[in-house]
Order: structure tokens, then C-alpha cells, then sequence
């Protein structure tokens, strides 16, 4: 005689038959619950692995959120400095274009 689970015995197609109906019935039940017992713990296994996921996700995407927040206030500080170096320019070239010109006589 080989060994069969009741979970796997529960799989079977089943019919009436006249010997012992209520104990193979009770054997199918409990093989059915044991299926559903599996199927509910990989269920669980899973909503466990995406709920971890999507914690790292978030975590992860905060930390990329602030990176680029520093990224783009210390762009916008160097375009500031940019700015007031190219109007520092301008204006020693004008201070340097009034001393090269020679004064005009009226």
C-alpha cells in the first residue's frame, strides 16, 4: 500500500461508494482544508515580500527625492554665482572702456 496525503487523496475525483462514505468524506474535507491552509500561506508569503518591497520602494524613493532637491538648489546657486560673475565682467568692462576713451573737447 503507498502512501497518499489528503491533500492529494482530497484532488481525486470522488464518487459514492457504499463503504465507509462518512470516513472518506471527512478525508476529502480535511484534505480540502489543508489545500486551502497551503494556498492561504503562500497568500501571506507573498503580501509579506510586497509590503516589505514597497516599504524599500519608499525609502528608496525619499532618498532619491532629497539627492535631487540637493542637486537642484546647488544648481541654482552656481547659476546665481554665474550671474553676478557675468555682471562683475560687464561692469569692469565698462569701467575699463570709459578710462581707454579719450576725453573729447567741446
Amino acid at each position: 500500500m503507498s502512501f497518499t496525503s489528503y491533500k492529494e487523496n482530497s484532488r481525486l475525483n470522488w464518487g459514492h461508494s457504499e463503504k465507509d462514505v462518512a470516513d472518506e468524506v471527512e478525508k476529502i474535507q480535511l484534505g480540502a482544508i489543508l489545500r486551502i491552509a497551503d494556498a492561504v500561506e503562500t497568500l501571506t508569503k507573498d503580501w509579506s515580500k510586497m509590503k516589505d518591497d514597497l516599504e524599500w520602494y519608499k525609502t528608496a524613493y525619499r532618498s532619491k527625492k532629497e539627492d535631487l532637491e540637493a542637486v537642484v538648489r546647488r544648481k541654482n546657486t552656481y547659476k546665481g554665482h554665474l550671474t553676478r560673475a557675468k555682471n562683475r565682467i560687464k561692469e569692469l568692462e565698462a569701467k575699463l572702456a570709459e578710462k581707454d576713451t579719450p576725453p573729447t573737447e567741446s
